[in-house]
């Protein structure tokens, strides 16, 4: 199984799991693509599919929100969304500095105040 996910590229560690989306979309394999830390071998054309779960069982978001957390406590480990939830957080309360000039430019946008 090491030649399936040799074509990998050296800077991103292999996929532990093949893509499974390419079939549906008509995109490539991961082991087909080229690599998404460089720009050789043009776009990877890889699909994506998305997966919906919605659980009866009450304890299965409780699960989900545990292994989240024991994830993001691992050392490098990022969590997508966690970065853009704490920069709305951190402008909603510190407000967001906009120059003076462009002010003035979006404030015409939007006519006579």
């Amino acid at each position: 199984m090491a030649g399936f996910y040799s074509a990998r590229s050296e800077t991103i560690p292999p996929l532990p799991w093949p893509n499974f989306a390419p079939p549906f979309p008509g995109a490539r394999f991961s082991h087909q693509a080229s690599s998404l830390g460089n720009d050789l071998g043009g776009p990877p054309r890889l699909g994506r599919t998305l997966i919906a779960i919605r659980s009866a069982n009450p304890s299965f978001a409780a699960g989900i929100e545990t292994l989240l957390s024991d994830m993001a406590a691992q050392p490098g480990v990022r969590i997508p969304g966690d970065r853009r939830h704490a920069n709305r957080r951190r402008n909603e309360a510190e407000g967001v500095t906009i120059d003076a000039d462009l002010m003035s430019r979006l404030r015409e946008f939007g006519g006579p105040q």
